[in-house]
């Protein structure tokens, strides 16, 4: 009888535990989820972006008359492209790196996941 009595004073500490933890978890999975949604849509502004500049370099080559402006042309959209793929890769890292943090407080103690929530400083919009 007494490890049925024990059970049973242990079962509200454990139904709040549990409560606890999937609240954090789905707070945690809302940020994860957000975030993606921010990333997704930075990719398509990105996207857009290079689409533009790609029909603009098109057009631009198909007026310019002489070889040397053509080339330049294509010279100024190499450069610009260089830069815009490694912006690109530094904002991927930068984003997996924040997704990573995101995603692993899942994993840690319940105090410490909203501690390191709030000490984790916002990302500008």
């Amino acid at each position: 009888m007494s490890e049925q009595e024990n059970v049973t004073s242990l079962t509200p500490a454990f139904a709040a535990a549990l409560h606890q933890r999937s609240a954090q978890a789905m707070n945690i999975q809302a940020e994860f989820g957000r975030k993606l949604v921010e990333v997704n849509r930075h990719w398509f502004e990105q996207i857009q972006i290079e689409s533009s500049q790609c029909w603009d370099v098109l057009w631009k080559a198909s007026a310019a008359t002489s070889l040397t402006d053509k080339a330049k042309i294509f010279q100024d959209y190499l450069r610009d492209f260089t830069k815009r793929a490694t912006d690109d890769a530094s904002y991927m890292m930068e984003n997996a790196r924040a997704l990573g943090e995101i995603e692993t407080r899942i994993f840690a103690p319940s105090g410490r996941a909203a501690s390191d929530a709030a000490a984790t400083p916002a990302e500008p919009s």
